[in-house]
């Protein structure tokens, strides 16, 4: 004779097996957001760079404009 599995039991098993699949969907939220923080990390690097790169080319503009002014 097999007993059936107690329904408190078995409740108890599927409210597990919820839990984990939720920490598992989680976790790779987490790891996809972490993906997402390193990407903005670099593009504000990106654009950390071109603002400068923007400053030196505007001074050189700046140079020249005062160069052809000047007639050197």
């Amino acid at each position: 004779m097999s007993a059936s599995p107690d329904p408190l039991y078995r409740a108890l098993q599927l409210a597990e097996e919820q839990l984990q699949q939720r920490i598992s969907a989680f976790e790779d939220a987490a790891a996809r957001i972490a993906s997402l923080a390193s990407g903005l990390q670099a593009a504000l690097a990106s654009v950390a760079s071109l603002e400068t790169q923007i400053a030196s080319a505007r001074e050189n503009v700046a140079k020249l404009q005062q160069l052809i002014g000047t007639g050197r």
